[in-house]
């Protein structure tokens, strides 16, 4: 559930609930638009893990001050997509592609925030073999970085 100003349609983003609010914004777009089939968490529980599963991380912020007037105040979260090693390279690309179409398909739900601006989309790692208790998963990372 979005926070108040989210939820009523005023979309805008503030320094006050920053963290909480991009995380929703996000989290539900993503968690709406998912690919048939699969999972979207904020955390992954070894009781009742479901594969094949996109993650997302918690928000993380970083601001730059250029005088007493301006900064920038990025924000970056990270988002990972498993899959059983039993499946393929093929289907941790329906995941990762279903996250960037998402993202782009709605930057109006996302720029309608007022002051939130995505600047990446982008891969930061090659699929890879991970071992996450008693499961092997194919892998992979999108980062997405925004300011406000």
């Amino acid at each position: 559930m979005l926070s108040e100003p989210l939820a009523r349609g005023k979309r805008m983003v503030t320094e006050t609930n920053l963290r909480r609010d991009v995380f929703r914004l996000l989290f539900n777009l993503i968690n709406d638009n998912k690919p048939s089939g699969w999972y979207c968490r904020a955390s992954i529980s070894n009781v009742d893990a479901e594969f094949p599963l996109i993650l997302l991380n918690p928000v993380q912020v970083e601001a730059e001050r250029w005088s007493t007037e301006k900064r920038d105040v990025m924000i970056t979260i990270k988002i990972d997509l498993f899959v059983h090693s039993e499946s393929n390279n093929a289907t941790l690309d329906v995941g990762r592609d279903n996250v960037y179409k998402t993202l782009n398909d709605n930057l109006n739900i996302v720029y309608g925030s007022d002051n939130l601006i995505i600047d990446e989309i982008n891969d930061i790692s090659e699929p890879s073999i991970e071992d996450v208790g008693d499961n092997t998963f194919i892998t992979a990372s999108i980062m997405v970085r925004m300011r406000i």
